[in-house]
Formats: structure tokens, C-alpha cells, sequence
């Protein structure tokens, strides 16, 4: 760069004097700017991948150096600006001149120091991903130091945390392994559970506390046979069983179809059921029941003319043929004796006026007192039912003599009245005619008087 020409340039519209003390002024900078131009040559065609620590380094102590004497500058220009207004333009425009000059040189060497910092980041962004991806096999969220990680604390965070993601992963392992196991074991137990439903009820309470899962083949054959061949066993006991109910229930039926029409004439009840007798004492039983069937036929022919009058304080006995022999010819007695009593005491009452009373036993059964003062009651009660009647009889007849008069007086009352309205009636009838009314209103009032009088 000639700044010397351009100074020069600048310097003309100055008068010399000043010209050069201006030149003399900003002189020890023209040296420090060639200095600067000599130091900045080795940035200047530098490329960004070549740029390396100790270049970065170097071109930020030029620039310190450049903004200082740049700073000097711009201090020197406003202090001989004031006293040189006319000459302004030119300390100005010099002042651009160097300014110029090192700023396209610290716009440079600013570049080669932010590609530093550039590049530096890259090479954290970078291992902040390379990191990354290593650290997210072993974690679910990775952290954003990384990259600025030292690489020994790197190493270390990283066996840390792979160590416990291993450790995990293994315990996860063992407990799927464990989990696969027992699902393995729970599904042997439902299915031999499932072969023992049929046979379960025969299995002890021991063995069916059993984890069947737990077990080898061998035991369990050794259970499920045994509960089998107890099942078997309760099976046959129980065909058995059903058939010996069966024919019990078959006898029963048939006896009790033999049994029945008996019903009421056993001599006595037997205990239990009826098909645990045997066939001898069931026989014998039927042809006593039916002995007794005959005594009762010939006993109610005989007591039937004697029915109403058949008295017995047995109350065990409900059939006829239940009487012994003597009992029985003791109670056709009274019960003839009854009857006749019924029949004499009957006439008795008809002779008398009165027809049965009720019940023939009862009759039959009273002694001769209570009879004989029932009869004089009953004609103590006709009696005075007969005088009750004739004072009835003669109050009505009574009554309907004073109803007759009574009439007979109305009767006469209403004809008297009668005969003395028609009087009345003749007496107004005269005394209305007896006005001579010339004024036909009078006369409309005349004529309606009369139609009321009528």
C-alpha cells in the first residue's frame, strides 16, 4: 500500500508549513503501519483449514496491537482537528488512510481468530455427537457437556454409566429368565391341574397343596393313578348303591300298591319302610289287613239301622273292626237300648204338640228328670207364647178400631169445611157484584177478583 502518495494526495489543499508539521506529526506511524503490513503478510492468503492454534494466537496479539495504534490515531486526529479546522479535511482524510490500512488487516485477522472459535466448536459439536451416540446405547437421555468433557472424566462418566446399564440389563435378563421360568412351571400346573378335575375329590389335602409344575412325571403318575383307582373304587360302591335303591324303590312301589287299599285296618304299624320287610312278615300283614276288612264290612251292616245311636268313649279307635268282640256286642246293646228310648220319648212329644227336637242321641241319652222338665218347659213356652199372641192379637184389633174412628172423624171435619167455604165463597162473590164499576179498568179488576175468589 503507498500510503506515502496518498499522504501527499491529502497534504496539498494545507499550506506547506502545516503540511509538514501534519507530516511530522503522524511520521512514527508510517513505520509501526510497515511494520504491521510486514507481520500481516503470513494471514493474509491463509486458508481456514490450515489455521491452527498458535496462527490464531499470534493474530490476536497483531490485532491488539493494530486497535491500539489505531486508537492513537483517532485520538491524535481530533486533537490537531480542533486547532486546524481548515486543514480538517485532510488530518481526515489521512486518518481514513491508516484506518483503512489496518482495517482491512484486523478484518483479516479477526476472521483467522473467529475460525478458531469456529472450528473449535465444530470439533465439540462433533464429539458431543460421537459422544452421544456412544453414551445413548446405555442411557435414555444424553447429556449437552459432553463435548466439553476432558477426555479422561469422558472415559470415566462413560464405564460408569455402561457398568450400570450392563448391571441393569443383566438383572432384567435374569428376572425375564425368572419370569419365563415360572410361567413355564404355572402352565404345567394348570394343565396337569386340568388332567386331575375329573379325579379331584380323591386327591389328599396334601397333594392338592401341590404345585403340580414343581413335580417330575413320575410322582405325578404315582398321584393321578392312585386318585383314579379311588375314583374307580367310589364309582362301582355307587353303582351298587343306585342299584339296590333301585330295586328297593321298585318293592315299594309294588307293596305299596298292596298296601294301600288296607289303609286304617293294620293291627299294627310297622317301624322303618316298607320295603325293609321281609316278604313272610309283609304277607302275613296284607292277609291280616284284610281279615280286619271283613269285621269291618259285617260290623257297619250291622250298626247301620243303629248309626245315630252308636255311642263309644274310645278315641283310639276309628274303624269298627278295631272293637273287641265283647266291647262290640256291648255297644249294639246300648245302642238298641237308645233307640227305643228315642222312639217312646218321640210319640211322648207328638202327644204333645211338638215334633222332633234335633239330634237323637241327645234325646236319647237324657235322663227321665232332665226330660220330663224340658216338656214342661216347652209347654210353659207355648203357653205363654199362646197368651203373648192373643194380647197382640187384641191390641191390633184395638189399634185398628181407633184408625177406623179417627177416619170416620176426618171425614166428617172435611165435609163441614167444605159447606163453609162455599158459604164464604157466595158471601164475597156478592160483595164484589155489589160495586157497579163504569171505568173498564175497574171492571178488569172486578172480573179478576172473581177468578181468584173461584
Amino acid at each position: 500500500m503507498d500510503t506515502n502518495n496518498q499522504i501527499t494526495n491529502e497534504l496539498q489543499t494545507v499550506e506547506p508549513s502545516k503540511a509538514d508539521e501534519i507530516r511530522a506529526i503522524f511520521a512514527p506511524m508510517a513505520d509501526t503501519v510497515q511494520d504491521f503490513e510486514t507481520r500481516f503478510k503470513p494471514f493474509k492468503d491463509l486458508k481456514d483449514e490450515e489455521i491452527t492454534p498458535e496462527q490464531s494466537t499470534a493474530a490476536s496479539v497483531l490485532r491488539k496491537e493494530m486497535k491500539k495504534v489505531r486508537s492513537n490515531v483517532e485520538n491524535e486526529r481530533k486533537r490537531l482537528k480542533e486547532p486546524f479546522l481548515r486543514t480538517g479535511k485532510a488530518i481526515d482524510g489521512i486518518a481514513n488512510i491508516y484506518k483503512a490500512a489496518m482495517g482491512d488487516m484486523e478484518t483479516r485477522l479477526e476472521h483467522v481468530i473467529k475460525i478458531t472459535e469456529v472450528l473449535e466448536q465444530k470439533r465439540i459439536d462433533r464429539l458431543q455427537i460421537d459422544r452421544g451416540i456412544t453414551m445413548a446405547k446405555y442411557m435414555e437421555e444424553v447429556p449437552d457437556n459432553l463435548g466439553t468433557m476432558e477426555e479422561d472424566v469422558f472415559m470415566a462418566y462413560y464405564e460408569a454409566k455402561k457398568k450400570a446399564f450392563e448391571d441393569a440389563e443383566a438383572a432384567r435378563i435374569e428376572a425375564e429368565r425368572k419370569a419365563e421360568e415360572q410361567k413355564v412351571i404355572q402352565e404345567l400346573h394348570e394343565d396337569r391341574k386340568n388332567t386331575l378335575l375329573d379325579v379331584w375329590a380323591f386327591l389328599s389335602e396334601d397333594d392338592k397343596q401341590i404345585n403340580f409344575g414343581l413335580i417330575d412325571d413320575a410322582r405325578f403318575g404315582k398321584i393321578w393313578k392312585e386318585a383314579k383307582e379311588a375314583k374307580n373304587k367310589k364309582d362301582n360302591e355307587l353303582a351298587e348303591y343306585q342299584a339296590k335303591q333301585k330295586r328297593l324303590r321298585e318293592l315299594r312301589i309294588e307293596r305299596i300298591n298292596q298296601y294301600n287299599p288296607y289303609l286304617g285296618f293294620y293291627a299294627a304299624e310297622f317301624k322303618g319302610e316298607i320295603e325293609d320287610l321281609s316278604q313272610t312278615e309283609f304277607d302275613e300283614m296284607i292277609q291280616d289287613a284284610a281279615a280286619n276288612v271283613a269285621i269291618d264290612q259285617t260290623r257297619t251292616t250291622e250298626i247301620e239301622e243303629l248309626h245315630d245311636f252308636f255311642v263309644h268313649e274310645n278315641f283310639g279307635i276309628w274303624h269298627y273292626w278295631q272293637y273287641p268282640s265283647a266291647e262290640w256286642d256291648v255297644c249294639i246293646k246300648d245302642a238298641q237300648e237308645l233307640k227305643e228310648i228315642y222312639r217312646q220319648r218321640v210319640e211322648d212329644l207328638e202327644s204333645n204338640g211338638f215334633m222332633d227336637t234335633g239330634s237323637p242321641i241327645v234325646l236319647a241319652q237324657m235322663l227321665e228328670k232332665q226330660y220330663s222338665e224340658m216338656l214342661s218347659k216347652m209347654i210353659e213356652k207355648r203357653e205363654k207364647e199362646q197368651a203373648e199372641k192373643e194380647r197382640i192379637d187384641k191390641l191390633e184389633r184395638e189399634e185398628v178400631a181407633r184408625i177406623e174412628e179417627e177416619k170416620k172423624k176426618r171425614e166428617a171435619m172435611k165435609a163441614s169445611d167444605s159447606k163453609k167455604w162455599a158459604m164464604l165463597k157466595e158471601e164475597v162473590l156478592k160483595v164484589i157484584d155489589s160495586y157497579g164499576f163504569k171505568s173498564e179498568k175497574y171492571q178488569s179488576f172486578q172480573l179478576e177478583l172473581k177468578e181468584i175468589v173461584d
